[in-house]
């Protein structure tokens, strides 16, 4: 079965969607209106209560951090308690597994610091020595007595 289109008014239709567009941008600019009006009255009310709010607030911040305080002291206590042993235990741990690796790194600095001490003397001995000569010669030359 078919429906028939053909004796409806469209321009009739179109008309009231329209005239229901303007009902509701009419009543949406009236709630808007509202809206502002409230918000404006809910600041108006609200300003000299903040004060009020901060003063009754105040001392239970204070009661509270006063309450807080013993407890966290007993807290950190407790806390320094616990993981001290264990730093400690972890430290000495630490402390003997890298003992063998320390050692070996002091013997071979060592060792090092040797080979550069001897580099060191045997290059700068034979310099110095070089420069006494050297100044001898010239001093020698000049005709300076030696």
């Amino acid at each position: 079965m078919q429906r028939r289109w053909n004796n409806v008014d469209v321009d009739k239709y179109r008309k009231q969607a329209a005239d229901a567009a303007d009902s509701a941008r009419e009543a949406a600019e009236r709630a808007a209106d509202a809206a502002g009006k409230a918000a404006r009255s809910a600041k108006g009310w609200a300003k000299p209560h903040v004060k009020d709010a901060a003063d009754w607030a105040a001392p239970r911040v204070k009661d509270a951090a006063d309450w807080a305080a013993p407890k966290l002291e007993h807290a950190w206590e407790d806390a320094k308690g616990w993981a001290a042993p264990r730093a400690s235990k972890a430290y000495h741990y630490g402390a003997r597994k890298a003992n063998p690796y320390v050692k070996k790194a002091g013997s071979k600095a060592e060792q090092w610091v040797d080979l550069a001490q001897g580099a060191i003397v045997g290059a700068a001995i034979p310099a110095v020595l070089a420069a006494f000569d050297l100044a001898h010669l010239a001093g020698a030359s000049r005709g300076v007595p030696s």
